[in-house]
């Protein structure tokens, strides 16, 4: 299955980037945000966790990438630089943000095709790799799919059985059992 991935005219980009910078800048308390030019859209999970972590890096953080979308800090960040780790954090995702059709919410389609492939290949993966996951709480794909987008939204992640996981132990299975679809199916790209 392919999703018909949604089209964003360069316009519509633009204005989700002018949008995705202000809410940056008032996220990081910066009244004066430092003017930033994009580099180019992430258009996948994994390589913005792993652009971020760059950039962290470059900046000095010890930025690590978990590899599906997310940085963790090794040794860690000391208060006294949390002001500087929020602009850092501003520039690197103003250079590289998640493009917004990773970043928007899931069409009905696009809800499917992740429950399909956490029941058939995303669990299996991680139990086959010594990392069971419960199905006690899974609901049907058609109450799952159903109720996504509304009030009773049904919480079952079972890819959150990853985060836990020691970030090194993470990233490594990440690329073994990818915790959702290759974006290429997912989005279009």
């Amino acid at each position: 299955m392919q999703v018909t991935p949604k089209h964003f005219s360069d316009a519509d980009l633009e204005a989700y980037y002018t949008e995705l910078l202000s809410s940056r800048a008032a996220d990081a308390g910066l009244a004066a945000p430092p003017q930033v030019s994009r580099v180019g859209w992430a258009t996948s999970l994994s390589e913005y966790g792993d652009q971020m972590a760059r950039c962290l890096q470059d900046a000095g953080f010890p930025a690590v990438s978990d590899g599906a979308g997310g940085t963790a800090f090794k040794p860690g960040v000391p208060p006294s630089q949390e002001a500087a780790l929020d602009e850092a954090t501003y520039v690197c995702d103003a250079r590289y943000p998640l493009h917004p059709a990773i970043a928007e919410g899931w069409s009905e389609e696009q809800v499917g095709l992740v429950y399909d492939y956490w029941d058939q290949y995303y669990i299996p993966c991680m139990e086959a790799h010594g990392h069971p996951v419960s199905r006690a709480d899974q609901p049907s794909r058609e109450a799952y799919v159903g109720a996504f987008d509304s009030s009773q939204r049904i919480s079952w992640w079972p890819n959150s059985a990853s985060i836990d996981l020691p970030v090194d132990e993470r990233r490594a299975l990440s690329t073994v059992c990818p915790e959702y679809p290759p974006a290429d199916v997912m989005y279009g790209f």
